[in-house]
């Protein structure tokens, strides 16, 4: 009986040794990313020196200097909530309620590329796509991934949530060489983005899941499916009322 103890006494000894060396290498990767991270601010965020226009698959396809970019920032005051509503809508349903990250989501997608074998569901937040945006690259390298999950964190304990998609929405490209929902508004529509009407804000909220695959001046047919789509969940969720729809 003593023996057995004793053994009993060692096993919990063992396990607790390798749990603390294993939270302790833990704890130090994630310092190490942490150490990484760029230091974010409004100031960093307004000096960015240029914007990268990428693929579907995170490729590279063309980077646009400062001068170039057909961008013109606006306040939160200055977009149409129709945007608000169709970009939270059909890109982060739980967008003000979560702290940056949406476990829940997270592991639908999980499930879901389980069940077809293959990637298929995003599971990223609108902090999380402001952080690889502006603030990181879009490799597919699975450091580039934790990092943007703990940025993520970190802009949603610096930022108000207005804060982050008052930048998210001027910052993102929407197609036709265009960054923001100000010039996009006015390259799409011919008026500003306070101005945009249910359909058109669904159409553009269309056109980030893919710049190219879903510009209506290219791939109009697309488009279109999209945008009624992103109506769909506009409707689901209360935003706009069937007639609307």
């Amino acid at each position: 009986m003593k023996n057995i103890k004793k053994l009993f006494f060692r096993f919990l000894i063992v396990c607790f040794i390798i749990f603390s060396v294993g939270a302790s290498v833990v704890a130090g990767v994630i310092y190490a990313f942490y150490q990484q991270l760029p230091y974010v601010s409004l100031d960093t965020y307004q000096q960015s020196i240029n914007s990268k226009i990428y693929d579907e698959k995170g490729r590279l396809i063309l980077e646009l200097f400062k001068h170039e970019n057909r961008t013109k920032r606006v306040g939160l005051s200055e977009i149409s909530p129709n945007i608000i509503h169709a970009v939270v809508s059909i890109e982060d349903k739980r967008f003000y309620t979560h702290y940056g990250i949406d476990l829940k989501r997270i592991l639908k997608s999980v499930l879901v590329d389980i069940r077809l074998g293959r990637l298929e569901q995003g599971a990223s937040t609108i902090t999380q796509q402001l952080a690889r945006n502006i603030f990181l690259t879009l490799d597919k390298k699975f450091s580039r991934k934790i990092k943007e999950v703990m940025l993520a964190l970190k802009i949603e304990h610096r930022f108000t949530k207005d804060e982050i998609m008052t930048m998210f929405l001027n910052e993102i490209p929407f197609g036709q060489g265009t960054y923001g929902i100000e010039s996009a508004s006015n390259v799409y529509f011919r008026k500003h983005a306070k101005d945009l009407e249910i359909h058109e804000a669904a159409l553009l909220a269309a056109v980030i899941r893919g710049t190219t695959a879903y510009d209506p001046f290219r791939n109009y047919d697309k488009a279109i499916e999209r945008r009624n789509v992103v109506l769909k969940e506009m409707f689901k969720d209360g935003y706009i009322n069937r007639k609307e729809y």
